[in-house]
């Protein structure tokens, strides 16, 4: 998905898939369970299923 700044994703996912997400440009932050952790262009994140998650860029 390519998204533009400012534009989000506007859907809860409930799923039983895993995926991952590479951040091409940028920074944001991602809520993992009850921790947020800062992400920044190059990092990688694996969603597991099941595992409150979100992330704003």
């Amino acid at each position: 998905m390519d998204f533009q700044h400012g534009e989000f994703h506007n859907v809860k996912e409930v799923h039983y898939n895993q995926h991952g997400l590479l951040l091409q440009e940028g920074q944001g932050i991602h809520r993992l369970g009850d921790s947020w952790y800062p992400v920044q262009s190059g990092d990688v994140i694996w969603m597991a299923p099941f595992v409150p998650q979100w992330l704003g860029t």
